[in-house]
């Protein structure tokens, strides 16, 4: 039910070409998360993971932190539905300005 995980993330490229793909010159994330999964209830399954290290982007280094927070339900045999919810202040080229980024989510799937 619960889990503990860890993660080093390095990208580093001779130059930017501003063409709208992550490519730094000096990227690093590592990071350690920590997480519970289980069965809340008949066909709900639930998961919760925080994720803390740090970050290296054009040579200032900042804390990272992930949350999460997500379910899946089986609502018939062959329907299911995933819903949750994520914060992350991970650097990239869309938010190099404001690292802080809320995400909602959610999947049907029908398999036949």
């Amino acid at each position: 039910q619960f889990f503990v995980g860890g993660s080093v993330f390095t990208l580093s490229y001779p130059q930017d070409l501003d063409n709208g793909y992550f490519a730094p010159s000096d990227f690093l994330l590592y990071n350690g998360t920590v997480g519970w999964e289980n069965a809340i209830a008949t066909n709900l399954n639930c998961r919760l993971a925080a994720s803390l290290g740090r970050q290296r982007y054009q040579a200032e280094t900042t804390t990272a932190t992930i949350y999460e927070a997500r379910c899946q339900t089986q609502l018939s045999p062959q329907f299911n539905a995933d819903f949750g919810y994520s914060y992350n202040n991970v650097q990239s080229q869309e938010d190099a300005d404001d690292a802080n980024n809320h995400k909602v989510e959610g999947q049907l799937r029908f398999s036949f």
